[in-house]
Protein backbone atom coordinates (compact mmCIF):
# COMPACT_ATOMS: atom_id res chain seq x y z
CA UNK A 1 0.00 0.00 0.00
CA UNK A 2 1.01 3.66 -0.21
CA UNK A 3 -0.20 4.38 3.03
CA UNK A 4 2.35 6.42 4.64
CA UNK A 5 2.05 6.18 8.61
CA UNK A 6 2.08 9.49 11.18
CA UNK A 7 4.53 9.74 13.34
CA UNK A 8 2.27 9.38 16.25
CA UNK A 9 1.55 5.32 14.54
CA UNK A 10 5.19 4.07 13.96
CA UNK A 11 5.75 3.72 17.69
CA UNK A 12 2.67 1.73 17.71
CA UNK A 13 3.53 -0.24 14.35
CA UNK A 14 6.96 -0.34 16.05
CA UNK A 15 5.80 -2.63 19.18
CA UNK A 16 3.70 -4.50 17.21
CA UNK A 17 6.85 -5.71 14.82
CA UNK A 18 8.80 -6.28 18.27
CA UNK A 19 5.94 -8.25 20.14
CA UNK A 20 5.59 -10.02 16.75
CA UNK A 21 9.53 -10.61 16.28
CA UNK A 22 9.02 -12.01 19.93
CA UNK A 23 6.61 -14.42 19.03
CA UNK A 24 8.59 -16.06 16.08
CA UNK A 25 11.57 -16.52 17.79
CA UNK A 26 9.19 -18.47 20.66
CA UNK A 27 7.95 -20.16 17.43
CA UNK A 28 11.34 -20.93 16.16
CA UNK A 29 12.67 -22.47 19.42
CA UNK A 30 9.64 -24.50 19.76
CA UNK A 31 9.90 -26.00 16.54
CA UNK A 32 13.61 -26.80 17.29
CA UNK A 33 12.39 -28.84 20.45
CA UNK A 34 9.93 -30.59 18.32
CA UNK A 35 12.48 -31.49 15.74
CA UNK A 36 14.61 -32.89 18.48
CA UNK A 37 11.69 -34.80 20.28
CA UNK A 38 11.19 -35.96 16.25
CA UNK A 39 14.47 -37.11 15.81
CA UNK A 40 14.54 -38.76 18.99
CA UNK A 41 11.50 -40.71 18.11
CA UNK A 42 12.62 -41.39 15.09
CA UNK A 43 15.56 -43.09 16.11
CA UNK A 44 13.80 -45.52 18.72
CA UNK A 45 11.53 -46.33 15.74
CA UNK A 46 14.38 -47.47 13.80
CA UNK A 47 15.38 -49.26 16.27
CA UNK A 48 12.41 -50.91 17.35
CA UNK A 49 11.38 -52.16 13.59
CA UNK A 50 15.37 -53.13 13.18
CA UNK A 51 14.72 -55.59 16.68
CA UNK A 52 11.29 -56.58 15.22
CA UNK A 53 13.15 -57.69 11.89
CA UNK A 54 15.47 -59.69 13.93
CA UNK A 55 13.10 -61.57 15.74
CA UNK A 56 11.11 -62.26 13.08
CA UNK A 57 14.23 -63.54 11.21
CA UNK A 58 14.46 -65.83 14.46
CA UNK A 59 10.84 -67.28 13.94
CA UNK A 60 11.85 -67.64 9.97
CA UNK A 61 10.32 -71.29 8.54
CA UNK A 62 13.31 -72.06 7.05
CA UNK A 63 14.98 -72.06 9.93
CA UNK A 64 12.66 -75.18 10.95
CA UNK A 65 13.76 -77.43 8.22
CA UNK A 66 16.26 -79.91 9.09
CA UNK A 67 19.34 -79.97 7.72
CA UNK A 68 19.04 -82.98 5.29
CA UNK A 69 16.01 -81.11 3.51
CA UNK A 70 18.73 -78.52 3.36
CA UNK A 71 21.46 -80.56 1.95
CA UNK A 72 18.75 -81.71 -0.84
CA UNK A 73 18.10 -78.30 -1.26
CA UNK A 74 21.43 -76.89 -1.70
CA UNK A 75 22.46 -80.49 -4.21
CA UNK A 76 19.39 -78.71 -6.75
CA UNK A 77 21.21 -75.17 -6.71
CA UNK A 78 24.51 -76.99 -7.35
CA UNK A 79 23.27 -79.40 -10.28
CA UNK A 80 21.52 -75.73 -11.47
CA UNK A 81 18.08 -77.41 -10.87
CA UNK A 82 17.00 -74.43 -8.61
CA UNK A 83 18.46 -70.58 -9.48
CA UNK A 84 18.17 -68.92 -6.13
CA UNK A 85 21.03 -66.24 -7.57
CA UNK A 86 20.54 -64.32 -10.53
CA UNK A 87 23.22 -65.16 -13.32
CA UNK A 88 25.01 -67.71 -10.37
CA UNK A 89 23.45 -71.12 -11.32
CA UNK A 90 24.56 -73.74 -9.20
CA UNK A 91 27.46 -72.53 -7.60
CA UNK A 92 26.96 -74.02 -3.69
CA UNK A 93 29.75 -71.53 -2.22
CA UNK A 94 27.61 -68.45 -2.39
CA UNK A 95 25.16 -70.27 0.18
CA UNK A 96 27.72 -70.24 2.78
CA UNK A 97 27.38 -66.92 2.90
CA UNK A 98 23.53 -66.18 3.93
CA UNK A 99 24.58 -67.34 7.57
CA UNK A 100 26.44 -69.63 9.77
CA UNK A 101 24.68 -72.22 10.31
CA UNK A 102 24.72 -72.61 6.46
CA UNK A 103 28.54 -72.21 5.87
CA UNK A 104 28.64 -75.13 8.24
CA UNK A 105 26.39 -77.35 6.63
CA UNK A 106 27.94 -76.24 2.93
CA UNK A 107 31.31 -76.99 4.47
CA UNK A 108 30.65 -80.20 6.01
CA UNK A 109 28.90 -81.83 3.36
CA UNK A 110 30.85 -84.11 1.06
CA UNK A 111 27.89 -84.70 -1.36
CA UNK A 112 27.93 -81.06 -2.21
CA UNK A 113 31.47 -81.10 -2.73
CA UNK A 114 31.98 -84.52 -4.80
CA UNK A 115 31.57 -82.10 -8.48
CA UNK A 116 31.79 -78.74 -8.96
CA UNK A 117 33.20 -76.34 -12.11
CA UNK A 118 35.41 -73.47 -11.98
Amino acid sequence: SNYVPPVSERSTIQACISASDIYIHTLEAALKSVQVVARDIQARLSNIRSYNEVQLALISPIRRLPDELLVEIFAYVQEGKISIFQNLRGQIWDLQYVCVHWRNLVLNTPLLWSSFEL
